[in-house]
């Protein structure tokens, strides 16, 4: 058994900021005040973490899910409460780009594979 967990998300990148400060400013649009505190990243998800405004409803933020997800450029969000009575509220975004990234490796593989059985 594990004794502790490898942290297996990584740094996060220029662009990961810059789209969390996009998202901040989608939910300002629709006047939704709002601030990214955390940024995790992993291969195919990055999840940002909101702190909310007194008085925000975290159904004010479900119901822009499409308008984030494509002022994000993501595939899907999902919106997740992180702690029960608290103003920290997590999106989910899974990244298309990494989605085709991954894709397009499984393709690579499988094209591989194929050759060497066919020779």
């Amino acid at each position: 058994m594990l004794d502790s967990y490898p942290n297996h998300t990584s740094d996060v990148d220029q662009e990961t900021i810059d789209a969390g400060e996009n998202l901040m400013e989608t939910l300002r649009q629709f006047k939704i005040e709002a601030k990214v505190s955390a940024i995790v990243k992993g291969p195919t998800v990055t999840m940002y973490e909101l702190t909310l405004a007194p008085g925000v409803r975290v159904s004010s933020i479900s119901n822009l899910a499409d308008n984030i997800a494509m002022e994000l450029a993501a595939r899907q969000v999902r919106i997740v409460a992180l702690f029960q009575g608290s103003r920290l509220l997590g999106l989910k975004c899974q990244m298309l780009i990494a989605l085709l990234s991954v894709l397009k490796i499984f393709l690579v593989v499988w094209i591989f594979i194929r050759l060497q059985i066919s020779q």
